[in-house]
């Protein structure tokens, strides 16, 4: 029995160091379904090439999960982090405006937000509040969709797809829409009132006793991170 309790001691110690010592073992993420899709998944990509023996475990939801339920080691989340305990480090920042069709030359007029309670509207979770600030006056608008919403759906892309189609007018990441304007299939509306600038923030416990596959992936997307997506 003694040679056992022995033998186990050194066993945990070797554990232990490796833990904070080689870049090996598995990490589960948990991150909002367009961040990944816009940018984090070729960071991942190239984190994995680089540190063969890490393996991640991704969870992909634009809903808030239950990190400590779901044994989330790091999480990406965007906007002000409320999660007790937790260190919250700026990570990257999003600004959406309002978008519609190119076609849709009935909606090109709008001047303000207060006029969209008049007009139909694609939703994309989880931004159910469209904030708003003028770019030249200090004033804030909130508009909350209901009512003249034409589609509701989690996923960006799906969103900006239905807004080129006709469906309905857009509150989209700027970056994301920037092409398709470019291309001359969509048009920014109300050009003066742009959504404030949100923080996407990383997510972990603990900075003093991290194994080293955590902290070498929080400094690998701290370096890659773009500075708006």
């Amino acid at each position: 029995m003694k040679n056992n309790a022995a033998g186990a001691e050194p066993s945990r110690c070797t554990a232990l160091h490796a833990e904070k010592h080689e870049p090996a073992g598995a990490l589960r993420v948990a991150v909002p379904v367009n961040t990944m899709y816009r940018w984090l998944a070729t960071a991942l990509n190239q984190f994995q090439l680089r540190y063969p023996k890490i393996d991640l475990d991704i969870r992909m939801s634009n809903w808030l999960i239950d990190v400590g339920e779901q044994a989330i080691d790091l999480a990406i989340r965007v906007g002000e982090p409320a999660l007790q305990g937790w260190i919250a480090r700026p990570l990257t920042n999003v600004q959406s405006l309002l978008c519609a069709a190119s076609q849709a030359t009935q909606w090109h007029h709008i001047q303000h937000p207060s006029e969209l309670i008049s007009y139909p509207l694609v939703v994309s979770n989880p931004i159910n509040v469209w904030r708003f600030e003028h770019q030249q006056r200090r004033e804030h608008v909130d508009f909350r969709p209901q009512g003249n919403v034409r589609l509701f759906v989690d996923d960006m892309n799906i969103a900006m797809q239905a807004v080129e189609a006709g469906v309905g007018i857009g509150y989209l990441p700027r970056r994301v829409v920037q092409e398709h304007m470019q291309q001359g299939r969509l048009v920014a509306l109300a050009t003066d009132w742009l959504g404030p600038l949100r923080k996407t923030y990383l997510l972990y416990r603990d900075r003093d006793n991290q194994p080293l596959r955590l902290r070498l992936l929080i400094e690998h997307l701290l370096q890659v991170a773009p500075a708006e997506y």
